[in-house]
């Protein structure tokens, strides 16, 4: 990692401050640490065990402060399902074929973009602040990416077409109603995870986030589904692993080190 940020640093003046762990098979905090040690300040994950999303979502949890070492922690972004489209908002699997009538074309552009309104804001109940992140892919995909991005950007205008026409509503109702209308204007735009993070940061909302100090393991999709197949290997070995660890984060945060 070290040279990999290295030669971006060197090559191409980038310095790399965020993390995209959306597919390990849970997440331990010696990783997060070694990610913290190489500057690493704010990650998005996705694989925890479903009961823990679940609550999560619920408590406002699903953007925390992982504490890794006594010295470093990282912002945590929990994505919400998984980091493909949204059910049913597929813009890749339902392209309009090529050369579909104009209505066909606009009728779809209007249904996402009232949907997936409709759908963020559902979403939003599960974090602390009015910025929400949705991924837009999935494996192997992109493979037509000009048709999907027009597609995107059909959508992306309609949505913030609706909403400048909501938040002319909103101003013209009572004081006493505004305030509620104006928290269901939803507006799109394309991002980075890097952009994402500092706009999140000065959101009054996470001024005092939520702490983590443990793991997120074992990993599990559904009641009695463990993604835990890679522990059935040298079993030994792979537990002195972990209790090794906390021997030595233990020490750390007592101020021992090792």
């Amino acid at each position: 990692m070290t040279e990999g940020h290295e030669w971006l640093r060197r090559t191409l003046n980038v310095s790399v401050n965020v993390g995209w762990q959306i597919d390990p098979f849970g997440h331990s905090t010696s990783s997060a640490s070694v990610l913290a040690a190489c500057g690493i300040r704010a990650q998005v994950i996705n694989r925890i065990h479903f009961a823990t999303k679940r609550r999560w979502q619920q408590e406002k949890r699903l953007e925390f402060e992982w504490e890794v070492a006594p010295d470093h922690s990282l912002l945590t972004h929990v994505l919400y399902d998984s980091y493909s489209w949204p059910v049913g908002f597929d813009l890749e699997v339902q392209h309009i074929p090529a050369g579909a009538h104009v209505p066909l074309y606009k009728r779809t552009i209007e249904a996402m973009a009232s949907g997936l309104r409709l759908l963020m804001l559902n979403r939003s109940a599960a974090y602390r602040t009015n910025l929400l992140m949705q991924p837009a892919g999935n494996d192997f995909r992109w493979d037509h990416a000009q048709r999907t991005f027009d597609l995107v950007d059909g959508v992306i205008n309609k949505a913030n077409k609706n909403a400048d026409q909501q938040a002319e509503e909103c101003s013209r109702l009572p004081e006493s109603a505004r305030a509620q209308c104006e928290s269901e204007i939803v507006r799109f735009l394309y991002s980075t995870p890097d952009r994402y993070f500092s706009a999140l940061r000065k959101q009054p909302g996470l001024s005092n986030p939520p702490r983590w100090r443990a793991d997120l393991l074992p990993y599990a999709d559904k009641l009695g589904d463990y993604w835990t197949g890679f522990y059935t290997t040298q079993p030994n070995l792979k537990a002195l692993v972990p209790t090794a660890a906390a021997a030595a984060v233990a020490a750390e945060w007592a101020g021992l080190g090792v």
